[in-house]
């Protein structure tokens, strides 16, 4: 049975960046852009204190069975390229923000991840710039 997480991000960085195909990070993968979400401590996280989006330019990177792995206090999520630009900008223009996450085997710190998604709390409507 899968069970859902979530952690408030506190802080994130920002990498943007190329390596060659064998010195990604840790998966063997080359990768360009990449942010780190550190979560506030205590919450709904089990543990987790960190989510790495890693940012993928070829798609054969990405394995399509799962969207990331955990292990321990770090998840590790794998995205196409192209979504850098709406999650960054989500980053920068929300608060509070939430990161959810849904592992498939939730007692096994060393797990796929099935699903995830950047969250707000509730926001009144139009509270967006006022030009548009």
């Amino acid at each position: 049975m899968a069970q859902v997480y979530a952690g408030e991000i506190q802080t994130y960085e920002v990498s943007i960046g190329r390596s060659s195909a064998g010195s990604g990070p840790g998966f063997g993968r080359t990768w360009e852009r990449y942010i780190k979400l550190n979560f506030r401590s205590g919450g709904l996280a089990n543990g987790v204190r960190v989510a790495e989006l890693n940012f993928f330019e070829e798609p054969s990177h990405i394995d399509d069975r799962k969207n990331g792995v955990r292990s321990d206090s770090v998840i590790k999520i794998f995205i196409p390229i192209y979504d850098f630009d709406n999650i960054y900008k989500v980053l920068r223009t929300e608060k509070p923000l939430n990161f959810l996450w849904q592992q498939l085997d939730p007692g096994n710190s060393l797990t796929s991840v099935n699903a995830w998604r950047l969250t707000t709390s509730r926001e009144p409507i139009a509270e967006g710039d006022s030009e548009i």
